[in-house]
């Protein structure tokens, strides 16, 4: 295939609470990850999306567009969340997910540069389940959205190790869970946008 290279979209993805499931019970999460791992894939192939790297239980895809990297984040998450583990042996588990995108550097199969780095970090703030959003990548697909899906502005954040905040959106869909606690952000950076950014951004039908 042709990998996505200059401008690309990044899908991270990883399970929350990973090392405590296989404290508990390591052969259900064993079944948990085969399940998982199904899923992400036929999920990602269906999309175009190119799998750079599967490390336990997390995903790092590169898409040719924002368009595909949305729609493979919000299929891949409805997929997980109506999944029903326990009759399949599996320990039931959440996914956080973050998307970004930005310019990056291709070597034999592996991407490089700044967008990995901030990417990587909004996903480290997310909950199980929850689908969270770069401001660069809400531009790329806030003219455009697809039916029922709709972003919730979370307003600007300090992330570990990066010089600027981020602004940071959730993804909401019918089919994926809504409600989370605060992130796990350093703290959230007051902004002069307007107070209704904070509410649902996007349409319905």
């Amino acid at each position: 295939m042709d990998f996505p290279s200059g401008t690309v979209a990044f899908l991270f993805t990883d399970i929350a609470g990973s090392t405590q499931g296989f404290e508990n019970d390591q052969d259900l999460m064993l079944r948990a990850l085969e399940c998982h791992d199904l899923i992400m894939l036929q999920t990602m192939e269906d999309n175009s999306g190119y799998i750079f790297k599967a490390l336990g239980d997390s995903f790092l895809v590169a898409f040719a567009n924002a368009d595909q990297a949305l729609s493979a984040a919000v299929s891949a998450q409805a997929k997980l969340s109506k999944f029903d583990w326990i009759s399949n042996g599996a320990h039931p588990i959440k996914v956080r997910m973050s998307l970004h995108i930005g310019e990056a550097q291709l070597r034999n199969g592996d991407y490089f540069g700044l967008a990995l780095s901030r990417n990587d970090r909004i996903l480290k703030v997310a909950h199980g389940g929850q689908i969270l959003v770069s401001e660069a990548f809400w531009a790329h697909v806030s003219d455009n959205l697809p039916a029922h899906v709709a972003f919730i502005d979370l307003k600007y954040h300090r992330l570990r190790d990066l010089n600027r905040p981020e602004r940071l959106f959730q993804i909401v869909h019918p089919d994926i869970p809504g409600t989370f606690p605060p992130l796990h952000s350093l703290d959230v950076t007051p902004n002069n946008l307007p107070e209704q950014l904070t509410t649902f951004i996007g349409r319905a039908t």
